[in-house]
């Protein structure tokens, strides 16, 4: 009896326990903005989604740190070095597994001064800027095969997708206005419209740029006899007279009060609130790609820079139905079909 009791203390004690060895990966992200933003936070649900489809769970399989560097509001380059350089602190202190980039700013000032630690992007607007020639080159070699640590999901903005919707709707459209702030992301949607226009069959009447509403709200009347539609393309930086940051639901809230054009946006939740129309990126498609790059570096140990940077080849359909109405458009029925088989229906 005493011979069986020493033989099974030599096994349990000397045989590995299965579980024992499994380890906790930390995945550090970085959000451009705050958590609460709604793209941001659509593109993390959406992230964690797909985790948790492959199997993965926060706690067992690994423990998530987030941090923001809330770039609406801290604009200025000094306000967003003295975040970074403390984020940028924690990461050497506490040597997570993964590095996740949400945006440009925090691609910028975070992910591009890690050299060490795998990282993932998404949202990333002017692809071009990061390649061999762009002005934040020397990380990134090309699409297909990244090289170094780094890699992720591009933000493509398919306006010209999204003005031949518009044409769907309204044939006779011709010229459009632009809207659009001065941060980060505004800019370089911008910068890649820009290059991009040769290619669009879009005449552009005038180009707003400005952080400052009580110049949109001018601006947006002035355009009422002056062209055919509006792109709203980026108004996250945009403040009151009293400095406020405004919010997007307030700015397209006001477009939808005051403006009897039609309008367009680059991204969906302008249209969930209250813009007409978009052919552009979805949340959805930067969250489950940035997923399953971590996971292909995480869990089959997969090299970052030859994982290749998704590029979405088309948009996403989707209308407002409620302002079709307010701007008496009818939307065909071809439309329709498109929007309810691959699209998406705001009421």
């Amino acid at each position: 009896m005493r011979s069986l009791c020493l033989s099974l203390a030599y096994v349990l004690f000397s045989t590995p326990i299965a579980f024992s060895d499994a380890r906790i990966n930390t995945i550090f992200i970085v959000n451009s903005y705050t958590g609460d933003f709604v793209w941001t936070k659509n593109i993390n649900e959406n992230f964690i989604k797909k985790l948790s489809a492959a199997g993965w769970t926060e706690n067992t399989h690994y423990k998530l740190v987030k941090r923001d560097l809330d770039a609406f509001k801290n604009h200025n380059l000094n306000s967003l070095e003295k975040i970074s350089s403390k984020i940028l602190n924690e990461i050497r202190k506490t040597k997570p597994d993964i590095i996740v980039t949400t945006d440009d700013d925090a691609l910028i000032n975070v992910g591009l001064k890690i050299n060490d630690t795998p990282v993932v992007f998404n949202g990333i607007h002017a692809i071009a800027d990061y390649l061999p020639g762009g002005k934040h080159s020397g990380r990134i070699n090309s699409l297909g095969k990244p090289g170094q640590n780094i890699t992720g999901v591009y933000q493509v903005d398919h306006i010209n997708e999204t003005f031949k919707l518009l044409k769907m709707i309204k044939p006779s459209v011709q010229k459009v206005a632009i809207l659009v702030d001065t941060t980060t992301s505004g800019k370089a949607t911008l910068a890649g419209f820009q290059k991009e226009i040769k290619n669009l069959s879009i005449q552009v009447s005038d180009t707003l740029v400005s952080d400052s509403f009580k110049v949109w709200k001018r601006k947006i009347k002035e355009w009422q006899n002056k062209t055919d539609a509006i792109l709203y393309m980026q108004g996250n930086g945009v403040r009151d007279e009293g400095g406020r940051l405004m919010k997007v639901q307030e700015i397209i809230r006001y477009i939808a009060d005051h403006s009897k054009l039609p309008d367009m946006a680059t991204w969906e939740q302008p249209v969930e609130y209250g813009i007409l129309l978009s052919a552009g990126v979805s949340p959805d498609y930067q969250g489950f790609y940035t997923a399953e790059k971590v996971l292909s570096i995480l869990k089959d140990k997969a090299k970052p820079g030859e994982i290749l940077i998704n590029v979405p080849l088309s948009g996403q359909p989707m209308v407002n139905i409620a302002r079709a109405k307010k701007l008496n458009l009818f939307i065909p029925q071809e439309l329709m079909n498109i929007l309810v088989e691959n699209g998406k229906i705001y009421r």
